[in-house]
């Protein structure tokens, strides 16, 4: 470590500021998480959904969940039934994603803490504070500031709650209806056509992710995901041990972007575990396009503009969604899009589109890696089913 010239360290006045503040306190990675996420996602859109724009999606909620149920083949799932959706602004979306979330960041938590128990040996001595305090400090604090930048870009992103593919645990699912109505505006789609869209695609979203062989897999990948993480000790000492504490503008950046200090970054492993992934990831998010765009037609005609503005805008990585998969495991590329709809249209071009409906309902039916490239192979396969 560097010795200050002026005889103090000041990074243990900060440090001893946020232990005497944080002492006692239950829970502390919530509280950071949900500062922290507000703080990202607060825009001109104010704490309260427009009275108009909310009226108009309750009016067409039961329009677009009907449609699924008559004419889909999911409408005899289940979670096509029971879901309730709801519109958010403000605090309320980051608030509704963390509880979405919350089993992944249980997981999380437990990790990040277990890796703080016993710091490294190699851990850089800081005058004044016993680095077993700076660690159960920061722990929370890491975990904290990540689930926070995650969900706070992620709210600023995304136009409902179901765009993550993550099981809903719970009754409700929530959309943005200011980033729907902006959306709308910046790619001159008629917006009552755009708000209809993205009910049947949240509620088409939910009901696969609901599925319980596919929530299954969900968990095990990001659990798979987690536990593979490089020790948050070692990441952390790492990281005060390369910073300068004679210089005070380390500490005014410090103060200014926390992220900084409690990054996380993806190891060999989790980008093996990642690319492992996609082919199911690829599958799962086509036939949530696939089910959306057949009963979206049904609804308000040709979806072509629609179609290609979310194409467009997923060829982009969004901060938040780089986030959570770094965290989670759990990201879609652009490309992982594509060899997804590559199988889908394969199999539709194929007159067997009937059988889409077999992978959500039977784990039995879930193409393999290879079947993914090659859906013939997957026709020939479940035949002997």
């Amino acid at each position: 470590m560097t010795e200050n010239p002026f005889g103090f360290n000041p990074l243990e006045t900060v440090f001893k500021d946020l232990m005497n503040m944080l002492s006692g306190q239950r829970d502390v990675h919530k509280m950071v998480a949900l500062q922290m996420a507000t703080s990202i996602a607060s825009s001109s859109d104010g704490e309260n959904v427009d009275p108009s724009l909310r009226m108009k999606v309750e009016s067409m909620v039961d329009i677009a969940r009907n449609e699924l149920l008559l004419n889909s083949p999911l409408g005899s799932s289940a979670p096509l039934s029971s879901a309730k959706i709801i519109s958010a602004n403000g605090v309320a979306r980051v608030e509704n994603l963390l509880a979405r979330i919350k089993p992944l960041t249980d997981i999380l938590t437990t990790q990040t803490e277990s890796s703080l128990t016993n710091p490294p040996s190699t851990a850089p001595e800081l005058s004044g504070i016993p680095l077993g305090q700076i660690m159960a400090m920061t722990g929370p604090m890491m975990i904290g500031v990540n689930i926070g930048s995650a969900v706070g870009h992620l709210v600023s992103e995304i136009h409902g709650d179901s765009d993550i593919l993550w099981p809903r645990y719970g009754d409700e699912i929530a959309i943005y209806p200011h980033r729907l109505r902006q959306f709308a505006q910046d790619w001159s789609l008629d917006l009552d056509a755009y708000l209809m869209w993205t009910l049947i695609n949240q509620l088409v979203s939910n009901t696969v992710i609901e599925s319980s062989h596919i929530s299954t897999e969900l968990n095990a990948i990001a659990k798979r995901h987690i536990t593979s993480m490089s020790s948050a000790a070692d990441a952390l000492t790492n990281q005060l041990g390369e910073m300068d504490l004679s210089d005070p503008t380390a500490l005014e950046r410090l103060g200014q972007d926390p992220s900084q200090l409690f990054s996380v970054a993806k190891n060999d492993e989790q980008d093996r575990l990642v690319a492992e992934s996609q082919p199911f990831l690829a599958v799962v998010v086509a036939l949530i396009d696939w089910f959306t765009l057949t009963s979206a037609k049904r609804l308000i005609g040709p979806t072509e503009s629609i179609n290609e503005a979310r194409v467009r805008v997923r060829r982009e990585r969004f901060e938040g969604l780089d986030l959570f998969e770094a965290l989670f495991g759990i990201g879609v590329s652009s490309a992982t899009y594509e060899v997804g709809n590559h199988f889908i249209f394969g199999v539709v071009e194929r007159d067997a589109e009937e059988k889409l409906i077999k992978i959500v309902e039977d784990p039995n039916y879930m193409p393999t890696p290879s079947e993914v490239e090659a859906p013939g192979l997957w026709l020939a396969r479940i035949e002997t089913i």
